[in-house]
């Protein structure tokens, strides 16, 4: 979780994560106060009027099976983008809608598309993260 983070001196302003002093490379401690001591420096976290953060990921994997152009590396590509975002940018599994040729409700058809962007956009405010991912191929009719 990343949080806005002021130093002591006023004209300098740093964004880390949550647990750790970039600058100094050190873990710092970590307490739901609004002030933590680290380094002999007093860090005030801005709590207030914070955007929201939440984190939304549309995935998308199209792989034509048993088609004459089937692409076999589409589903690795779409495994590995989900797993990025789940273990280094800590988007959690239910903010994910992965549309594949695997299920039939959830295959990547224009529609299925379309209804997901719907979704994916719904009631976003700024400091929101959203993710677009597309593996495969497309075609024009």
């Amino acid at each position: 979780m990343m949080e806005k983070v002021s130093s002591t001196k006023p004209d300098k302003a740093i964004t880390e994560a949550k647990g750790s002093c970039n600058s100094c490379r050190k873990k710092m401690p970590v307490n739901n106060n609004q002030y933590s001591i680290s380094q002999s420096s007093v860090l005030s976290v801005v709590t207030s009027n914070q955007p929201r953060r939440e984190k939304r990921a549309l995935l998308c994997c199209v792989q034509y099976k048993n088609q004459k152009f089937e692409l076999k590396g589409s589903k690795h590509d779409l495994n590995n983008m989900r797993d990025l975002l789940v273990k280094q940018f800590r988007f959690p599994t239910a903010s994910m809608l992965i549309l594949a040729e695997k299920e039939p409700y959830q295959a990547p058809t224009r529609k299925n598309i379309e209804d997901a962007f719907q979704w994916l956009m719904r009631d976003i405010q700024s400091g929101d993260s959203l993710v677009f991912y597309f593996s495969g191929g497309v075609a024009t009719t």
